[in-house]
């Protein structure tokens, strides 16, 4: 095989070593020294780098890309994943808000239609969590009875009977269990109020009515 001197360019690379026309196309690659060389065949050694493939004018026919190594692969392939699952998921987006719109045009005639269902769960959650409340101060004011009666038995050097600290226990068991409902409650009321917000303006954009 022929090794043609990297510092000759690709015109007189051809003319020095008199390569025929119809054999005029040479390749060229990097060796390990960063050095670039010729010749009529890429040494087995280089066969996985970048090649190209010149002709008598010093033009570029073909670029044989260098062998990706199998950390490249698994990366492509991890990007490939990647992009499809976000192509599904907008699709599955799109679907589903495709589904959404006919559901709520089928389900609400005008604006006041959405506004007056939404006030109306919203008064039925309100008036969950006043009544919870009222029992929340009532649990409260039982529990800081009991206590301050074992307190006062504690401060007499008294031991505090079983029955009463099991009214202790159970009140403040009772106490957190009702606390968590009111929570639960105000949560749904304003996830309600985003949902019902986000209907709204979804109906307006969907009948083209501007937005309030």
């Amino acid at each position: 095989m022929r090794i043609i001197n990297p510092l000759l360019t690709g015109v007189a690379l051809v003319l020095a070593f008199g390569v025929p026309s119809t054999q005029a196309a040479i390749k060229c690659w990097t060796n390990h020294q960063g050095v670039r060389e010729c010749g009529n065949a890429v040494p087995p050694e280089y066969a996985q780098q970048e090649t190209r493939t010149i002709n008598e004018r010093g033009m570029t026919l073909e670029v044989q890309e260098r062998a990706r190594s199998a950390k490249e692969l698994a990366a492509e392939e991890e990007s490939r994943r990647q992009e499809e699952a976000a192509a599904n998921e907008e699709q599955r987006r799109r679907e589903e808000q495709v589904r959404n719109d006919r559901v709520l045009l089928a389900t609400f005639a005008s604006e006041q239609d959405i506004i007056r269902a939404r006030d109306r769960q919203l008064s039925a959650l309100e008036g969950m969590v006043e009544y919870a409340q009222l029992s929340v101060g009532k649990l409260e004011t039982r529990l800081g009875d009991f206590q301050k009666r074992a307190e006062k038995l504690q401060s007499a050097g008294k031991a505090v009977p079983k029955n009463l600290q099991d009214d202790i226990d159970s009140l403040q068991k009772q106490l957190e269990s009702k606390q968590s409902y009111v929570t639960s409650k105000q949560e749904e009321i304003s996830a309600l109020r985003v949902k019902y917000g986000q209907d709204l303006q979804r109906f307006r954009e969907l009948k083209g009515l501007p937005a309030n």
